[in-house]
């Protein structure tokens, strides 16, 4: 991952002045008083008053609109142009010959309105392009996902059993860029976005190297994303699958996009990897390229509790020196 994608990328960690709301679910789950595993989160929060959710949530709306601010000349794009995919040109970049040349257009099962005024992409403006030798079925349910055309989980069980690969890591660009793509687990493209769009998960490179945020559609409901998902993973997808150069696994990818069926479903796993591999900390607040609904930063919280709850160690984590409260200041 090249240091213009991480540059983009505004962090800051939960905490208050008398030792942070996460510190206190820490102690609780040191004494004894955290949820099990599994257990709703609704539990935990009801120990919460109401004051209090509203003083996180204005807090953390702080956190990302200064993000937001620090970040509004971008214009929802970043620099890539020192990637490694390269433009295609006559042939392929020697780090891109992996990949076929021509780009499958996406077909969106609905109508997505994209923000206007960040510089985002549509389904209809991306294309996707596979490695050599991906045979249909793969590509058939790597475009249903993105597109969300698929309407059952019955569809992703059917396409793996006819030989579907449900770990093929495609890349996405926009339509006519000869550039090599960014690429996404299917776990990841899957995951539906509960940011309002504000938070930029899902990328695809342009004609210029320039990182452009996709406004993918919503699925029409959180079951029938939770059923895909299970599909996936029961039809063999790594839950921990981390496409090269991407800034998170599928669980960091449900928490950045405010997802908690998502994140839920993936924590219910037994072999969840809760420690990113990359260099971001799990509980780093994902850069926004405008405010996200209150309804966001809610569930923000409620899944950072939860991740306390199961390793509170996740509190104290450091990248290259600096922990949480570094990445606040």
């Amino acid at each position: 991952m090249s240091d213009g994608h991480d540059s983009h990328m505004a962090s800051a960690a939960m905490a208050d002045g008398d030792g942070g709301d996460a510190d206190d679910v820490a102690e609780e789950d040191n004494n004894g008083g955290g949820q099990p595993d599994g257990q709703d989160d609704s539990d935990a929060d009801s120990d919460l008053s109401h004051e209090e959710d509203g003083e996180m949530a204005e807090e953390e709306g702080e956190g990302l609109q200064a993000a937001a601010d620090s970040e509004s000349e971008s214009d929802g794009v970043q620099d890539d142009s020192d990637d490694d995919g390269g433009p295609l040109g006559d042939g392929f970049d020697d780090d891109d010959d992996d990949n076929e040349e021509d780009g499958h257009p996406v077909v969106a099962a609905t109508t997505v309105e994209v923000p206007d005024d960040l510089g985002c992409l549509g389904p209809d403006d991306i294309e996707a392009r596979f490695p050599h030798d991906t045979d249909d079925p793969t590509k058939q349910l790597t475009l249903g996902i993105i597109g969300r055309t698929i309407t059952s989980p019955q569809q992703v069980t059917d396409l793996i059993g006819q030989g579907a690969d449900p770990n093929v890591v495609p890349r996405l660009r926009q339509k006519s860029s000869e550039w090599a793509g960014f690429p996404y687990s299917l776990v990841q493209l899957a995951i539906d976005d509960k940011s309002d769009y504000a938070v930029p998960t899902i990328q695809a490179e342009d004609s210029h190297a320039v990182l452009r945020f996709v406004a993918l559609p919503q699925g029409s409901s959180d079951e029938l994303q939770s059923a895909v998902l299970t599909a996936l993973l029961d039809g063999g997808a790594d839950l921990n699958l981390e496409a090269d150069g991407s800034l998170w696994t599928p669980i960091g990818l449900a928490i950045a996009s405010g997802n908690q069926t998502a994140f839920e479903l993936l924590m219910l796993r037994h072999d969840i990897d809760l420690r990113p591999r990359g260099p971001r900390m799990r509980m780093e607040l994902p850069y926004a390229m405008r405010p996200p609904p209150s309804e966001y930063l809610r569930r923000l919280m409620s899944m950072f509790r939860h991740l306390i709850q199961r390793d509170p160690t996740l509190a104290t984590e450091q990248r290259y020196g600096y922990n949480l409260v570094h990445q606040a200041a």
